[in-house]
């Protein structure tokens, strides 16, 4: 009950919690089927990298019931991440270009990381990447979406609270100026008695 009424304030007073949910929820919805579908192509039923995939996806969910947004949304990439075990070569070779693509808006270090990994292009690397190295290449990347949204979050939250402060500053101001024109009024209305 409690994480409930926890949840329903969360929804009442934050503006972005609905989007985020939204969207989490949309993409965890869209990626069950594909992952069942994965499993099921490439004869995983078994295998220690889906039975972990679909724990993952069950903690997304759980995550997000609990409006814990940022470990759902690290439990979900995990689980996509696990899905690369089952990729195929030709599968493999295509995320590693479309990385290399990506890369452009990745930091210095991990861009760097990232080309070491998979290589600058498909002529430096025309066989396709480890399927571990293939992951740790998606996780520097979203790391670095993790750490964007996070400097975002804190951005938000001192212009949030620089914004209350001058709200307070003028509500404060505004008071004293009402008390100080009281006062005035006051005095103005001895005098006249005299």
């Amino acid at each position: 009950m409690k994480t409930k009424l926890k949840v329903l304030w969360k929804r009442i007073s934050t503006r972005e919690y609905n989007v985020r949910y939204s969207r989490l929820a949309g993409e965890i919805e869209c990626y069950k089927p594909v992952l069942e579908n994965r499993i099921a192509i490439s004869y995983s039923q078994e295998a220690e990298w889906a039975k972990q995939a679909k724990v993952l996806i069950a903690r997304s969910e759980k995550f997000l019931s609990e409006f814990k947004i940022d470990e759902a949304w690290k439990a979900f990439h995990t689980a996509k991440r696990l899905e690369i075990m089952a990729m195929t070569d030709e599968e493999r070779l295509t995320l590693a270009d479309e990385l290399r693509m990506e890369v452009a808006k990745l930091n210095v270090w991990r861009k760097e990381a990232v080309l070491e990994i998979i290589g600058r292009n498909r002529a430096e690397f025309p066989r396709p990447p480890a399927a571990m190295a293939l992951m740790r290449a998606v996780e520097l990347k979203d790391e670095h979406y993790n750490n964007q949204y996070y400097k975002n979050q804190l951005s938000q939250n001192l212009f949030s609270l620089l914004f209350g402060l001058i709200l307070i500053w003028i509500a404060l101001i505004f008071i004293f100026l009402l008390m100080f024109r009281t006062r005035i009024n006051s005095f103005d209305a001895k005098w006249l008695v005299i």
